[in-house]
């Protein structure tokens, strides 16, 4: 009866299994241990070069990278990692930093690997690297680093060749069904990695330009709102000059009066002095509130009680509705919330309103201010004038930016309104019959102490 060799050394047979098994479950264990260092990692260059050095790790001395460039039809950036320090040194020093490998080499390894998307094998390097790496220089880092045996594997990303892995063994002369299946694993797994991160790459940069565009847009804003203020402040300029002119036109003739006075050596009459006193008072209380509207917004909102605002804004504008003959009514509701905001913003939307419902009513008429707190924790601010209204035709327009029935104006302050109230949380409604006066509604959400995180 025959015996056959594994029969006679079971022991032996055994030993070698068990010696695989091992081998494969620390390369599995290595597999492992690196997946999870690269699903760490979101930067493509930093991927790359991790990918790189992680083949070093599962024990192969030498390991590079080429990446393919369509578009020059080369296979270049060389990324290189070898097992010892000095030789990482010796290495990089031997690549030129610009290696470029042309695909219109079809006979190269490296070129048939990405062609063919197959695994190719090789036992002298510089067939690999040349013309990237000079030959000479090939054979000294091959006989530096020990290499038996190199392989070269192509990595897909998204289902498409992206460039090639080299790994040299200095411990194998050939190697073997294993070691390509661990290779073809690590080569699928780091196609994935580098997919992750350049998606990651796109997203961030996405996330840049989103943040950029936000930036320029909040400042085309600030610019549309501090254009308008300044539109809406010339509008009040000849009224606000006429509010000046007349106390201090007071204050001369006081001071005329006290001057006479003390030429002719006269006592100074003390309630021409009273009077210059009460006249420059009442035009620091104009200044004052002129200040209040034009004060520029900090970068935090805080608490806003919109009856003080409103009632600065109509003072402000008191004169002008009395000489235009419009009697304002208010009704302002006493347990009114304040709102969270821009106290002069919110002024600037108050006194653009008030000046429209002013223009609208050429012959006088009135104009009705009222705060109302909604159940739904709103707080609403209502303008409602005896004006002309607004047409059908111009209503469909009304928020567009520079559209206007006026033939001085800009167009821009209903738009700055909705935008200044937009980032408030609020928004502005219409309510218009024509020739039959015009209704703004002002709704901001109420700030409560429930609010406060």
């Amino acid at each position: 009866m025959p015996v056959t060799a594994g029969a006679l050394h079971p022991h032996r047979e055994s030993d070698e299994q068990l010696i695989s098994l091992r081998r494969r479950a620390a390369e599995l264990e290595k597999l492992q241990a690196i997946s999870y260092t690269l699903a760490r990692v979101v930067s493509s260059d930093e991927t790359l070069r991790l990918i790189v050095e992680s083949l070093v790790s599962l024990g192969y001395s030498f390991a590079a990278f080429l990446a393919l460039d369509n578009e020059k039809g080369v296979l270049s950036d060389y990324l290189v990692s070898t097992g010892g320090s000095p030789l990482t040194e010796e290495a990089q020093d031997l690549i030129p930093v610009s290696a470029e490998l042309p695909l219109s080499l079809e006979t190269h390894p490296a070129v048939r690997c990405i062609r063919t998307l197959e695994v190719q094998i090789s036992q002298d390097l510089a067939a690999i690297t040349t013309p990237v790496i000079e030959a000479e220089a090939a054979r000294a880092v091959q006989h530096a680093a020990g290499l038996k045996s190199i392989a070269v594997l192509p990595v897909l990303v998204g289902g498409e060749p992206f460039g090639v892995w080299i790994a040299g063994s200095n411990e194998k002369a050939a190697l073997d069904a294993a070691d390509l299946r661990t290779l073809t694993t690590f080569a699928n797994q780091a196609g994935l990695t580098i997919e992750r991160a350049q998606l990651y790459d796109r997203l961030y940069q996405r996330t840049v330009a989103q943040e950029e565009a936000l930036r320029e847009l909040k400042e085309a804003q600030d610019r549309l709102i501090r254009s308008e203020r300044l539109s809406s402040m010339g509008r009040l300029a000849a009224s606000i000059a006429h509010e000046v002119n007349n106390p201090l036109q007071a204050v001369r003739t006081c001071l005329e009066l006290s001057l006479e006075e003390i030429e002719l050596n006269r006592s100074v009459d003390r309630e021409n002095i009273r009077m210059a006193c009460r006249e420059i008072e009442r035009v620091t209380r104009l200044i004052h509130r002129l200040n209040n509207l034009q004060r520029p917004a900090g970068q935090e909102q805080r608490p806003v009680r919109l009856n003080a605002t409103l009632q600065e804004v109509l003072t402000l504008m008191s004169k002008q509705f009395a000489r235009a003959k419009v009697t304002v009514q208010t009704d302002l509701s006493a347990n009114l919330p304040p709102v969270l905001g821009h106290t002069d913003q919110l002024a600037q939307v108050f006194l653009n309103l008030s000046l429209n419902a002013l223009e609208a009513m050429a012959a006088g008429g009135t104009l009705w201010v009222t705060t109302t707190y909604t159940a739904d924790a709103w707080v609403s601010v209502t303008f409602t004038d005896t004006g002309v209204g607004i047409s059908p035709e111009a209503r469909s327009h009304i928020f567009e930016p520079f559209f206007t029935t006026k033939t001085n104006g800009l167009g821009l302050g209903l738009t700055v309104c909705v935008t200044i109230l937009e980032a408030h949380g609020g928004k502005l409604e219409l309510h218009t019959r024509p020739q039959d006066g015009t209704c703004w509604e002002v709704h901001l959400p109420a700030y409560l102490e429930a609010d406060d995180p």
